[in-house]
């Protein structure tokens, strides 16, 4: 029973809430480079180097933090991730090499407490270490130097996780401020990290439906950039951003591989219109989370 539990809280750690995210974002780096919506065994290769990739980033976060109300996770649990996610990519010299960024960049938002200036950049780290997972699954697919459309998705996916990592410090700006955690909403406050936020994600959805001629495609983030303009609940806002990625990731294949976009848009509308305004029909149990725009 004791190491059930152990097994579950490790499990927990590791935020299986995103790892449909991160196997979403190795079939877009595939289906970027092919046309049909098909699937091998190679795939599973890619999927699996960056599920360890994250797994290695999700412990040494947790062994960082130390928090006594969660299971304690040590830096040597990551070891045999990362050593897992060299491995598979080891047939490819990019594959290694962007699996090494990746860990560069966590290094920096590890120390974003110690360190004010990584604090404040730490959205920044936060997408250059998704950009990096999306050319490390990449280099599985393709070979030789990356054309600009494999660069416009990856500073998209920079722009849009960098504006993710800003609304969770929305969301946790309370407890950072209390823990003197330096970063964008604590130093400058909720008003300007939401106009931040905004403006990476509008550049985000401008460079997609320029230069992939749809608007569909972004119409997840149109959406979420919406909700921040006049939403309050700090906790739905990153539960949201999260789906907004997954649905952004959805699109992008559904677009590559030639899907009815029409569909995918109602479902991320439907997403939208559940997450923002479910919370919002008042009932006694809805839990209360919300920040003051100051």
């Amino acid at each position: 029973m004791g190491f059930l539990l152990t097994l579950k809280h490790f499990v927990i750690n590791l935020r299986p809430y995103s790892w449909a995210d991160i196997v979403l974002l190795g079939f877009l780096a595939k289906f970027s480079t092919e046309e049909s919506l098909s699937f091998a065994v190679s795939d599973l290769m890619a999927i699996a180097g960056l599920l360890c990739l994250w797994f290695f980033f999700n412990i040494i976060l947790e062994a960082k933090h130390d928090y006594e109300y969660r299971a304690r996770m040590k830096n040597s649990h990551a070891i045999p991730f990362l050593l897992a996610a060299i491995i598979l990519g080891i047939a490819n010299q990019l594959s290694i090499a962007f699996a090494i960024t990746s860990v560069i960049f966590c290094v920096f938002y590890l120390n974003k407490k110690p360190y004010p200036i990584f604090g404040l950049l730490s959205p920044l780290t936060r997408g250059a270490i998704q950009a990096s997972y999306f050319f490390y699954a990449l280099s599985f697919f393709t070979s030789g130097v990356f054309s600009a459309k494999y660069i416009i998705l990856g500073v998209v996916i920079f722009l849009v996780y960098a504006a993710r990592a800003i609304v969770g410090d929305i969301r946790d700006s309370k407890h950072d401020l209390i823990a003197r955690k330096i970063t964008i909403p604590v130093k400058f406050g909720i008003k300007t990290a939401i106009a931040v936020s905004i403006f990476l994600i509008g550049i985000a959805a401008i460079i997609l439906a320029i230069n992939f001629h749809s608007a569909l495609v972004a119409l997840s983030l149109i959406l979420f950039a919406a909700a921040l303009l006049f939403y309050e609940n700090g906790y739905v806002l990153h539960q949201l951003s999260v789906f907004k990625t997954s649905l952004l990731h959805v699109s992008l294949i559904s677009l590559f591989t030639g899907q009815n976009m029409l569909f995918i848009s109602l479902i991320c509308a439907g997403v939208y219109l559940n997450m923002v305004f479910y919370p919002m029909l008042e009932r006694k149990s809805n839990p209360e989370f919300s920040y003051d725009k100051t």
